[in-house]
């Protein structure tokens, strides 16, 4: 039923009171002009009211038989409408809090995950500053390693140079020994020719002169010999004593060397394992920090594959939302028209005094508060 029907009912009233109130005036005009109307006028007048209130009375039946079904038609989408919006905001609802506790449980996880990243860090940082310790330690034992080791080649060098000086002062005293000793056999065979000179003479009776002479001789090479012996002793033993004492030192270094590199060699044994136990240790934790940046990037992942499907979701909803609004806006302005026809129905009724149906009445206060509900 279109909302101009009454309006058109309203002007045809208008029209049949103009024309009822034209023909009073035509057959009233003449020498009873301005005289009140008779009965016959207003029996007339009452009978074409009566005529055309039978025929609004009708109308607006017939207009109720025809809105009661579409009121009803109304009320059931607007109530089916009320159910599906329910229906979406209890399914918006329904996927908000999966999504939303899923949201929170990455959240935790990626806190946690956090924590232990920065924990693997500080740990990572301790072994990085455990290593640096142990690197400087063991530098510093392959310094003292390498300054022992340049010292025994020093005093190895000097132990070989050594040798070569006692060697060619080996050669040395046995050329001295040799010539002591052929010293000693030209002086026993000078001694022995005096001797057997010494001894001619006395069979022939040498002169005293002789013997004196011979025995000046004697004393003279001895002399000579003790001076010879006296000066090698003193050219040589001070350097044969330099080089026993050069040699004694030498061994002693070279023991002490030896012992502090043996040392050193036990003390670099721990640190090596230490250093590859640190090495291996790093190695795992590097691996760890690579898998759990792996983990990390697949749950970030896959969270933003969940946030995406999850903003498609409500994206959707949203839009089922906003044509729900809007199919409720249809409603509420068909709701709204409805009214206003029915109360313009109702206001012809009571202007025209006729009196309502009780279904009709029951009709329009049960579309009106469902309706208004």
């Amino acid at each position: 039923m279109e909302a101009g029907e009454p309006l058109r009912v309203k002007e045809e009233e208008e029209e049949a009171n103009r024309a009822s109130e034209s023909d009073a005036s035509g057959k009233g005009e003449g020498p009873d002009d301005g005289w009140p109307p008779t009965e016959e006028r207003v029996r007339e007048v009452l009978s074409q009211v009566e005529r055309r209130s039978k025929e609004v009375v009708s109308y607006m039946e017939g207009c109720l038989e025809k809105a009661g079904p579409r009121f009803e038609g109304c009320i059931g989408e607007v109530k089916l409408l009320e159910l599906q919006r329910d229906a979406r905001v209890a399914q918006l609802l329904l996927l908000e809090q999966p999504m939303a506790r899923a949201t929170q449980a990455l959240r935790a996880e990626l806190g946690e995950a956090r924590k232990l990243l920065a924990r693997v860090e500080l740990e990572r940082q301790s072994l990085q500053e455990q290593v640096w310790q142990v690197k400087r330690r063991l530098f510093l034992v392959a310094r003292d390693c390498i300054q022992s080791q340049v010292t025994l080649a020093t005093q190895q060098h000097e132990v070989a140079q050594f040798a070569i000086t006692q060697e060619e002062l080996t050669a040395q005293i046995q050329e001295l020994t040799e010539e002591a000793s052929q010293l000693r056999e030209e002086q026993q065979d000078q001694l022995r020719a005096v001797r057997e000179q010494a001894q001619a003479a006395g069979r022939r009776r040498r002169p005293r002169s002789d013997l004196t002479h011979c025995r000046r001789f004697s004393l003279d090479l001895q002399q000579y010999l003790r001076g010879g012996v006296q000066a090698l002793e003193q050219h040589y033993e001070p350097r044969l004593l330099a080089l026993l004492r050069r040699r004694q030192w030498g061994e002693e270094a070279l023991r002490r060397h030896r012992e502090e590199a043996k040392d050193l060699r036990v003390r670099i044994a721990p640190l090596r394992e230490e250093v590859q136990a640190l090495e291996l240790q790093r190695a795992c934790m590097e691996e760890r920090v690579a898998l759990m940046e792996r983990e990390r990037e697949e749950n970030v992942a896959q969270y933003r594959e969940a946030l995406e499907v999850l903003e498609q979701s409500l994206h959707d909803l949203k839009t089922e939302v906003q044509v729900q609004k809007k199919t409720n806006e249809a409603m509420e302005n068909l709701k709204n028209s409805l009214s206003k026809e029915l109360d313009v129905h109702r206001k012809f009724g009571e202007v025209y005094g006729t009196p309502r149906i009780p279904s009709q009445v029951g009709l329009e206060t049960g579309s009106l508060e469902t309706l208004r509900r």
